[in-house]
């Protein structure tokens, strides 16, 4: 039995054709969805991945919560700002009453309140930052109360290191300056993590790496 063939009817085989034109306005439509769908997600990333016209908020249940962090964050961040401008004016020696002292004492009272500052702004970044993507829970709380305190002594200390001569990087002799001061003690505040690495190094050229599990 002879097997099937394509030829046609005076013996030859059609070759086959390739279609290679689409409909005029195939390509146009494909485009369109494709610059429809990236202005979307344009929109999208900007507003937080909310739809178009969505102002809502999503945390009806908790708001409450919310804005005692944010009245919080805001005092402290008040309240430090008019503690720099006491300690600046003298107004914090005179109620210390430790007289000729305090210009000593100064630069240690402005690293303080620059790391608190500074521990106080990263809070706050972190805050509003997690609250528009959605990240924001209750279990973060006590991280939010208590890192603008942390960066402040964090700040503290690093400025005592800084000064003493225990970290060789630095002249003690040329931080004594209040300017210098507020802005050590801003960057390490800000910087806690950072800080705490160099803490981290500092304690193991002075004591060793310990081997014990």
């Amino acid at each position: 039995m002879d097997s099937p063939s394509n030829k046609d009817s005076k013996g030859t085989t059609p070759e086959l054709e390739v279609v290679t034109d689409l409909p005029a306005n195939a390509a146009s439509d494909h485009e369109t969805s494709s610059s429809k769908n990236d202005v979307l997600c344009a929109v999208c990333t900007k507003n937080d991945g909310r739809p178009l016209g969505h102002w809502a908020s999503t945390y009806t249940d908790c708001i409450g919560y919310i804005i005692s962090e944010c009245v919080y964050i805001a005092a402290l961040l008040m309240g430090s700002a008019i503690l720099l401008f006491f300690a600046w004016e003298g107004s914090i020696g005179e109620w210390l009453g430790i007289g000729s002292r305090y210009s000593t004492l100064l630069p240690y009272i402005y690293a303080f309140l620059a790391g608190l500052i500074g521990g106080t702004l990263f809070t706050l970044k972190w805050l509003y930052h997690s609250l528009a993507r959605k990240l924001w829970h209750l279990d973060r709380l006590t991280w939010r109360i208590f890192t603008p305190w942390m960066s402040a002594f964090f700040a503290t200390i690093m400025y005592v290191m800084m000064t003493s001569g225990l970290i060789s990087a630095f002249d003690g002799a040329a931080l004594t300056s209040g300017k210098t001061a507020f802005s050590m003690g801003f960057l390490v505040g800000y910087f806690s993590d950072s800080a705490m690495s160099k803490f981290r190094e500092i304690a193991n050229t002075i004591f060793g790496t310990s081997t014990s599990s």
